[in-house]
């Protein structure tokens, strides 16, 4: 028990006494939805400044296939790194909650990795998220998700043979400072 929770517990007052603990992520939410990678985060702590925000970071990754004139196909992964950050939302007393949507990389971008600037003859063969890691600088939580999740969805003038869902998957919470 902490010093702070047994100053609780003395304190001479009608109320229960207010056990104090450290802030930790209550819930983390992830799944592969809407052609996007969705996150709902719950943030537990007794702290009446404001929660501030959580960062995310994942791998997205593409897997092209490119025709070539010769006749051959080449195909090649290419990932990305993706990082945003939302604010938390008060949900009730010592909880918050923040959501986040990861889009998938627009697909010209990768196009230069292909080997062409067009597109011509490029394809996409399967899209993923991986690699999830949340962090929240504020309170001194990180927390890595591991596990992939598909990008179902087919984008405009390819073909893909991603099917949606979840594979694998344990997380793995650690606490810095």
């Amino acid at each position: 028990m902490s010093l702070l929770s047994a100053l609780g517990r003395l304190a001479p007052s009608g109320l229960p006494p207010m056990v104090f603990q450290e802030a930790r992520f209550d819930r983390v939410g992830v799944r592969a939805a809407d052609g996007a990678l969705r996150l709902d985060v719950g943030l537990a702590a007794l702290d009446l400044a404001p929660f501030g925000e959580f960062r995310a970071t994942v791998r997205f990754t593409a897997v092209l296939e490119r025709h070539l004139a010769s006749g051959e196909t080449v195909q090649r992964s290419v990932p990305c790194i993706q990082t945003d950050s939302s604010a938390y939302q008060r949900d009730r007393m010592g909880h918050a909650s923040a959501a986040l949507a990861f889009a998938p990389t627009p697909l010209p971008r990768l196009w230069a990795r292909m080997g062409t600037q067009d597109g011509s003859g490029v394809t996409l063969v399967r899209a993923f998220w991986s690699d999830l890691m949340i962090m929240d600088p504020a309170h001194r939580l990180l927390q890595r998700i591991r596990g992939e999740w598909n990008h179902s969805p087919a984008v405009a003038g390819t073909r893909t043979a991603a099917a949606g869902g979840f594979r694998a998957g344990a997380a793995d919470r650690r606490r810095t400072g």
